[in-house]
This record gives structure tokens, C-alpha cells and sequence, in this order.
């Protein structure tokens, strides 16, 4: 099952320009920004080769996230709420252990996911994507047996993430994602039946 690419990617976000020299502050004040702003959603699709995994997610830090995860055709959905967890295999939903629900509550605080091991951070300047204006930024990670580089564009009014994406390669098996951010949404997660 891989959760982890997707749901990592999610937990990683943003910000700076040229003239600023505190690019690894100026990306993990942007990424604590992600949990100020009220409810948000994102989408991402991962790659590893013919695998494909696509997901879905609604964010309310710190108390509430669901997720739905399909990798090659198998589906995953996740909820926590309040301090509790649960995940849906096979049409079946369990409660996760309270170790758990833990360990998933701190991967929704993306700069204490994204930064640990931050390296070489980059303030790139400007970026156009889709006829919106980013604020672009980049930075690679430290963690042995594993390469990746992370770009994030920041909308240039909110400085709030807008699309991320992650190259990593752990030995010969390279992964992809791409992470569309979106804000001032209104979603209502509830505990699974």
C-alpha cells in the first residue's frame, strides 16, 4: 500500500522571492501559513513507473482530515477526526490505534513534515502557471537512501501554496506528484459509519 508519496507530498507546501535571503524560513512560514487559512482541499497524482495513485483530500487542522487513495484500482479512504482515526480497506472501515491517529495529526502540520531534513532551499523568483503568478521555490532533502527535490509555487496574494510537486528516487524506484492546492472551501468530515 503506498499512502506515503501522496500523503507526504500533501504535507509539504511554500514561499519567498529573489530578495529575500531566509529562503528555508521564508518556505516553512508558508508552510505553517497552510494551517491558519480554514479548510482547504488538494488533489495529487504519484508515478512510479506503470503505477499510478491519485488522491483526494479535505483538510480542517488541526482537528479533521479525510482522504481517499486509489493506486492501480485499489482504494483507500482515511478520516480523522477529534483525536481519532480510521481507514477504509476492501468497503470495510477500522479504527486506527490511538498511536496512530497520533502520528497521522502531526503529518497535517507541513513544515514539521516538510523541512526536517531540508536542503539547498531556493528562492526562484517568479513562475506562470495555468495564467496565475507564483512565487517559486525549491528545495531538496537530506534523508539516507532517499533523493528528492521539492518545487513549490506560492499564489503571490495569500502566500499560500498553490501547486507542489516532488521528485524522489529511493535506489532504482523514482516517484512523481504533483499537488494542486485549493481555498475557501467548505467541507464538513464526519466520523465513518
Amino acid at each position: 500500500m503506498r499512502l506515503v508519496p501522496g500523503l507526504a507530498a500533501v504535507c509539504l507546501p511554500m514561499l519567498a522571492a529573489p530578495a529575500f535571503a531566509d529562503c528555508a524560513g521564508d518556505i516553512r512560514a508558508a508552510l505553517d501559513r497552510v494551517n491558519t487559512v480554514g479548510p482547504y482541499s488538494i488533489t495529487s497524482v504519484s508515478r512510479t513507473g506503470e503505477s499510478v495513485q491519485t488522491m483526494s483530500g479535505e483538510f480542517d487542522p488541526p482537528r479533521a482530515m479525510h482522504s481517499r487513495s486509489d493506486t492501480d484500482g485499489a482504494v483507500v479512504e482515511m478520516t480523522l477526526l477529534d483525536g481519532k482515526a480510521w481507514m477504509k480497506f476492501d468497503d470495510t472501515w477500522s479504527e486506527l490505534t490511538p498511536e496512530m491517529a497520533e502520528s497521522l495529526s502531526q503529518m497535517m502540520v507541513p513544515s514539521d513534515v516538510a523541512v526536517i531534513d531540508m536542503v539547498d532551499p531556493q528562492c526562484k523568483g517568479e513562475a506562470v502557471v495555468d495564467s496565475h503568478s507564483y512565487l517559486d521555490y525549491s528545495f531538496g532533502t537530506s534523508v539516507p537512501g532517499l533523493n528528492a527535490q521539492t518545487r513549490i509555487l506560492v499564489e503571490r496574494g495569500s502566500g499560500l501554496p498553490g501547486l507542489l510537486t516532488t521528485r524522489q528516487q529511493v535506489g532504482t524506484t523514482a516517484t512523481e506528484t504533483t499537488v494542486k492546492y485549493q481555498y475557501g472551501i467548505s467541507i464538513q468530515i464526519e466520523a465513518p459509519q
